[in-house]
C-alpha cells in the first residue's frame, strides 16, 4: 500500500497518527508473507511529509523485503514441516546481521523513519535519518526494547495495535 500524501486520503486524513504527534504524512506498507501464504506481518515505512515513491524506491522496499523474509525463514521453521534444521544459520547472528542491513537502509532514506515491531508490539528496530526527540519525539534508545503501550499515548498506542494486528493476521491494514 503506498500513500503519498496521508492528509489527502480519506481513509487517513482524520487518524489521530496523522493529525497529532508523530504527524505521519506517508505511508508504504507491504505484507509479510511466506511462499505458502502465511501472512507474518508487514513492513512498513512512515514520513512526517507527503513524497512521492519512486520505482527505484519500490524496488528496494521489496528488495528489503526478501531480505525479512530470508532472515525469518532461516532462523523459524515456517516452511519446513520435516523438522530438518540443518542447513540453518545461527539465528543470533542473523538477526543482528539483518537489523544491521535494515538499520543502514533505514539511514540512507531520505526524511524518513524505519520502525520495525514484533508480535507483541515491542520496537526491534527505530531507525532513520530524521529520528530524533525534536524531529518526531522520540529518539532510538526511547524506542527499542519498549512496546507500544510504553511509549505512545493510550490513544494512539489502541489504533495503533489495532493495525498492526490485522497486518498479523493478514488483513489488509489501513490506519
Amino acid at each position: 500500500m503506498l500513500v503519498p500524501d496521508t492528509l489527502e486520503d480519506e481513509r487517513f486524513k482524520a487518524n489521530p497518527l496523522v493529525t497529532q504527534a508523530p504527524f505521519i504524512r506517508f505511508f508504504a506498507g507491504i505484507a509479510l508473507r511466506t511462499e505458502a501464504g502465511l501472512n507474518l506481518g508487514s513492513l512498513c515505512l512512515f514520513d512526517q511529509q507527503p513524497r512521492g515513491f519512486t520505482q527505484a524506491q519500490q524496488d528496494q522496499l521489496i528488495d528489503l523485503i526478501g531480505l525479512v523474509m530470508e532472515l525469518l525463514e532461516a532462523v523459524l521453521p515456517i516452511q519446513d514441516n520435516t523438522g530438518d534444521i540443518t542447513g540453518r544459520i545461527d539465528p543470533n547472528e542473523a538477526c543482528e546481521k539483518s537489523r544491521e542491513q535494515y538499520r543502514t537502509l533505514a539511514r540512507n532514506i531520505p526524511d524518513s523513519v524505519v520502525y520495525m515491531f514484533d508480535q507483541d508490539f515491542r520496537y526491534i528496530l527505530a531507525e532513520g535519518s530524521i529520528l530524533s526527540r525534536e524531529q518526531v519525539g522520540f529518539s532510538k534508545e526511547d524506542l527499542e526494547g519498549k512496546t507500544i503501550w510504553e511509549v505512545l499515548p493510550p490513544d494512539n498506542a489502541k489504533e495503533l495495535a489495532l493495525v498492526y494486528q490485522k497486518a498479523l493476521d493478514g488483513q489488509e491494514t489501513i490506519f
